[in-house]
């Protein structure tokens, strides 16, 4: 994978959606973390049969309206890609997995 500790993998991004038209409405200013799951098969090393999963938003949203009662489709008016950037620290959000 590339990483010194691949028990410590943590990623950051803000999903699809565009920057506010006018610069003075609220945003976000700093990446947020995902939480993630990783499956590491129990042998302490992340090889070919291990994985990541994570929730990510991409460009093409869709969004209930409340008061319309209908969904409303929204499309990055700029991107066709959400970016998520993938590093190694200690202390990462992680998902804890249901089975039924």
């Amino acid at each position: 994978m590339g990483l010194p500790d691949p028990a410590n993998v943590r990623i950051y991004g803000n999903g699809g959606r565009m920057l506010p038209l006018m610069n003075n409405e609220t945003r976000k200013d700093d990446l947020l973390e995902m939480p993630i799951f990783m499956e590491k098969g129990g042998d302490g090393v992340f090889n070919e049969n291990d994985y990541i999963l994570f929730y990510a938003e991409g460009p093409v949203t869709w969004k209930y309206n409340t008061d319309e009662k209908m969904f409303l489709h929204s499309v990055h008016g700029f991107s066709y890609y959400s970016c998520y950037f993938v590093t190694s620290s200690p202390g990462g959000k992680k998902l804890k997995l249901f089975r039924y």
